[in-house]
């Protein structure tokens, strides 16, 4: 939940300087951490089935024996496939994350700024390479725009975008 001056606040909501912003964030575990406990979990698992099939083969006879022998190396043969595959996924979570981050370059009030670090980008991002100050008021209100057409900062930005952001009475 997002509360914007204490009052729930709707995707579309508008926020600007000196609003309190509130917002109950579950803490999310890193896919990689999540990855290896499920791989350690299987792992335990598997060691303690092949425990109780050992025991189960002192108690039966010779027959018995061989059939749970041979299940068990097939069980062995399919998990191990697996447990590899889960090694490399934190790899390639890694590997997905650091493609879907990307730079593009835009123009800010006639000059050029670079975007860095993030998948997609919206008009309040400008704010964080672009030095301009919007704690001190200049003007009646802020004029945003995104290649001429007037927008707000929860706009898309896009490379190549023209931006202007200015003061207007």
């Amino acid at each position: 939940n997002v509360y914007v001056n204490n009052v729930p606040a709707q995707m579309d909501t508008k926020v600007y300087d000196n609003f309190t912003i509130q917002c109950d964030v579950e803490e999310q575990i890193p896919s990689s951490y999540i990855a290896e406990t499920f791989v350690s979990e299987e792992s335990i698992v598997s060691e303690e089935e092949e425990d109780s099939s050992e025991g189960y083969e002192e108690e039966t006879d010779s027959v018995a024996e061989e059939e749970t022998d041979s299940t068990a190396d097939e069980d062995r043969e399919e998990t191990e496939p697996d447990l590899t595959a889960e090694k490399k996924q934190p790899e390639i979570a890694a590997e997905q994350e650091k493609s879907s981050t990307k730079n593009i370059s835009i123009v800010v009030n006639g000059e050029p700024v670079v975007l860095r670090n993030k998948a997609d980008y919206i008009f309040v991002d400008v704010l964080d390479f672009y030095p301009f100050d919007t704690s001190v008021a200049r003007g009646d209100h802020l004029e945003l725009r995104v290649n001429g057409i007037p927008c707000d900062f929860t706009h898309p930005v896009k490379e190549g975008d023209q931006i202007q952001i200015e003061w207007v009475d």
